[in-house]
């Protein structure tokens, strides 16, 4: 120590703090990537350099905070066997940065190629200075003893020549290592990483500062060494060491704040870990572990500067700890009654039973839009959202949510991915219109069900690991949960529109027979047991029991039968010609065909429950194109166009080239209980339902259905005509 109290307490606090905080961050950034790293990633080695290097640098300062404990008379003799090693650990140090620093830009990469030309040479050159150096400190003289700096004068003997040498001749080097991770950091190769490049844009501020402060470094320990050249044979050791105390103060809180920079991007942006984003309980520990260095260093760092008993600082040490553990156990309580508290609204019930069941059509469903909207603003803290369904479940969700409020999200939007990447993020193009800038895609057991499109996040930090793992896992529950509601909506609504026409139609035959077929029946009666009845009586009792036959025959008609099952064993294809010669011949004008020897195949090898829900569905358009493609023209051609095509997934197109779908006048049967209905027995089995108008005149209505479909869900309703 220098004797000074200030100077010492700084000098161990400083330095306790800097051995905290970067074994922290190397055992970090060690625990959480090195042996998770993918196997066969490019330049997955480091990791490991830097988590070397930052460990490197904590025992550095374990050691500088061992010889700051002792005065310099007391500690030379035993400094003798590690003060090469100190001169390997301050070339090793710079030389690591860079490497990591290239590494970190994609030097190793694929695609580098700018990068590589820029920084090959340099790098061989600086690898064998370094190397060099290293050797040096090993097996010559050149460097100086430590015993030798309290003799050294300006003219040092012959066998002593190499010592201001090596000495000046450091500076220039580390100068030069740090002057290249800054190039290699202002133009960085490409990254294949997800949000690789916002992450590198992010987090170059904090290496930029953090290589000047670096730079700063090396410059002062530059004056350090000159400044011990020239005073090293002064006789005035107390003057001697506070002024060297004094720079190395300097150094060492140079040291800390790089320390905090670099602390700062690793944690913030994942930078030496590997993830693909950075995980957002990784800041909260850094924050902690600052918290802790500095008031465990300040504690121990000055009660060691005033000399206090040993047992007082253990105890003083203790005591901080305890509380900071008990600080620590607190904040976690608030922080989960916090998340208790956002978690509420997405475990709350829904009571989708009542919703259902209560209204029919009319009936509410499931309320995905303020759970969307607490999504939104309290977890992941974005700008601008939306989330829309896709595939099968399209036509059962409706138009996209949207947060905020009166946002409204600009096509085109991204195809979604149905890789085996659980969280499969897009990057959207720069410069649209909505300001969204990722595609989260979300998925079921059948694959894509649709996406989630984010915004920038508030404060201009990035979406952590957290955040979108978060965000998919509910909006695929709102997903799933708003097309289960509707689709049981649909299909209660359905029933009850059929238990309604039942009793409209039970009591329509009750009046009909009551009020005109017995009447009728008993006058006919009357007339033919007549005594005087006549010939035209007769005939007229005869012409009126035929209109009382054949009111009963039309009544028999309008009641609704069981309905005759399809037999499909010989295929759709053929099952849909029946169709046509048996119960629509002549609707149509010309039929064409087209049916891809494949796509038969994938359609025979069908369940027979998903054969029969594409049947029925193609037979509802077949039928709205016979029924409605004229529009009232009688005279209108009309021509129908059937298409089966492809295999995974298998498709089946109904066309026509009629009046289109904006002149079906009975809304309620092609669209209520026809189409809809279809659609939603479609979306029960992962297939999709769509209709739409062609551009020349007609309706297009196109069935899709996987070829390789799950097995046929439990308690699924029946095919339904």
């Amino acid at each position: 120590m220098t004797g000074h109290f200030l100077l010492d307490g700084s000098l161990l606090s400083v330095s306790f703090f800097n051995t905290i905080l970067m074994l922290w961050l190397g055992l970090t950034v060690l625990l959480n990537a090195g042996h998770r790293t993918p196997a066969g990633r490019s330049g997955s080695w480091g990791f490991w350099i830097a988590a070397a290097g930052l460990m490197l640098g904590g025992l550095f300062f374990v050691f500088h905070s061992i010889l700051l404990g002792f005065s310099l008379s007391a500690i030379i003799p035993a400094l003798q066997s590690w003060w090469r090693a100190g001169w390997i650990t301050v070339v090793l140090l710079p030389f690591s940065w860079y490497v990591v620093m290239l590494w970190y830009s994609g030097f190793w990469e694929e695609g580098a190629e700018d990068l590589v030309r820029r920084h090959r040479l340099w790098f061989l050159f600086c690898a064998a200075s370094a190397l060099a150096w290293i050797l040096l400190a090993l097996t010559s003289n050149s460097f100086p003893a430590v015993g030798e700096l309290s003799r050294y004068e300006l003219e040092p003997p012959p066998a002593e020549s190499g010592f201001p040498g090596v000495m000046l001749a450091y500076p220039p080097f580390i100068i030069l290592y740090i002057s290249l991770a800054a190039d290699a950091l202002r133009r960085p190769g490409p990254t294949t990483r997800l949000m690789g490049t916002d992450a590198r844009l992010r987090a170059r501020p904090w290496f930029s500062a953090a290589s000047i402060v670096f730079l700063a470094v090396c410059m002062l320990v530059g004056v350090a060494e000159w400044w011990v050249l020239l005073n090293a044979n002064t006789e005035l050791i107390g003057e001697f060491l506070t002024v060297l105390g004094l720079l190395d103060l300097a150094i060492c809180m140079l040291i800390g704040l790089a320390t905090l920079l670099l602390g700062q991007a690793v944690v913030a942006y994942e930078v030496f870990t590997g993830r693909i984003l950075p995980r957002r309980g990784l800041a909260r520990y850094w924050r902690n572990a600052v918290l802790l260095a500095a008031g465990y260093s300040l504690v121990v760092g000055w009660s060691l500067a005033s000399r206090v008993v040993p047992i007082y600082i253990l105890l003083l040490a203790t005591v901080m700890m305890t509380v900071f553990y008990a600080l620590l156990g607190r904040r976690s309580y608030t922080e989960r009654d916090s998340f208790l508290e956002v978690l509420r609204p997405f475990v709350t019930s829904q009571r989708l039973y009542e919703r259902v069941t209560a209204g029919g059509e009319s009936a509410p469903g499931a309320d995905t839009a303020g759970p969307f909207r607490m999504l939104c603003s309290e977890i992941l803290g974005c700008e601008r959202a939306a989330l829309m369904a896709a595939g099968p479940m399209a036509p059962l969700w409706g138009p996209p949510l949207a947060y905020p409020e009166g946002f409204s999200p600009s096509p085109p939007f991204p195809e979604t991915a149905g890789d085996s990447n659980r969280t499969a993020v897009t990057n959207l193009a720069p410069g649209r219109a909505d300001r969204l800038r990722w595609a989260l895609t979300l998925s079921s057991r059948r694959g894509p069900i649709g996406l989630l499109l984010l915004g920038e996040k508030r404060g201009g930090s990035l979406y952590t690991q957290e955040d979108f793992e978060i965000a998919q896992a509910a909006c695929e529950r709102f997903i799933d949960t708003q097309t289960s509601a509707e689709l049981t909506r649909r299909l209660v609504a359905i029933q009850r529109e059929r238990l309604v026409g039942s009793r409209i139609l039970d009591r329509k035959t009750r009046r009909v027979l009551h009020d005109e077929i017995l009447p009728a029946l008993h006058t006919s009666l009357l007339a033919l047991s007549g005594r005087n009845a006549g010939g035209l009586e007769s005939e007229k009792a005869l012409a009126e029991l035929a209109l009382t036959h054949r009111r009963i025959s039309q009544l028999l008609l309008d009641t609704p039968g069981s309905p005759p099952s399809e037999d499909l064993s010989a295929g759709i294809v053929d099952a849909l010609r029946r169709l046509l010669e048996d119960d629509l011949p002549g609707s149509f004008d010309a039929v064409r065909w087209e049916i891809e020897p494949s796509a038969e195949t994938a359609a025979h090898a069908l369940p027979p429950m998903y054969l029969e829900v594409l049947y029925y569905a193609a037979r509802e358009a077949v039928r709205n194109a016979a029924k409605y493609g004229r529009g009232g023209d009688s005279p209108r051609p009309l021509h129908l166009s059937l298409t089966l095509a492809g295999t995974d997934p298998l498709e089946l197109s109904v066309e026509d080239d009629g009046v289109g779908m904006q002149s079906v006048a009975p809304a309620g049967d092609a669209t209520g209980q026809g189409l809809a209905l279809h659609s939603t027995m479609m979306a029960v089995i992962g297939g999709e339902l769509a209709a739409q108008n062609r551009n020349g005149g007609g309706t297009l209505v196109r069935l899709t259905i996987p070829r390789a479909a799950p097995s046929t869900p439990k308690d699924l309703p029946p095919a339904i005509e």
